[in-house]
C-alpha cells in the first residue's frame, strides 16, 4: 500500500504523467489490486491466533469465510496478471 498520504486522483495523475493515459491507468489499477491484496492478507493475519494454526472454524464447522478470502486473493492475482500482460503488450 502507498505509504504517503496521496489521494487516488494525485496518484493517477502521477502515473498518467509518467506512463501516458493508458499505461498510467493500468499501473494505477495494478497498485489498487496490490493494495486490496495486502488488506486481505492483513485481515487473515489479524484474525488468526497464530500463523501455524488452521483458520478458526465457524460455529457451523464451515471454513466459508476463509475460503472466500482465498478466492478473493486468487481473483486479485488473476486480475493483476491480466493487467501486467496488457502493460507489456501495449
Amino acid at each position: 500500500m502507498t505509504t504517503e498520504m496521496q489521494s487516488d486522483a494525485d496518484r493517477l495523475g502521477d502515473y498518467i504523467h509518467r506512463h501516458g493515459p493508458v499505461k498510467g491507468r493500468i499501473a494505477m489499477a495494478m497498485d489498487q489490486l496490490v493494495d486490496a491484496d495486502a488488506i486481505i492478507g492483513q485481515h487473515r493475519v489479524y484474525n488468526r491466533q497464530s500463523h501455524d494454526a488452521p483458520p478458526p472454524q465457524a460455529s457451523s464447522g464451515s471454513n466459508k469465510p476463509w475460503e472466500d478470502l482465498a478466492l478473493a486473493r486468487r481473483t486479485l492475482s488473476d486480475a493483476r496478471a491480466l493487467l501486467q500482460q496488457a502493460l507489456l503488450h501495449h
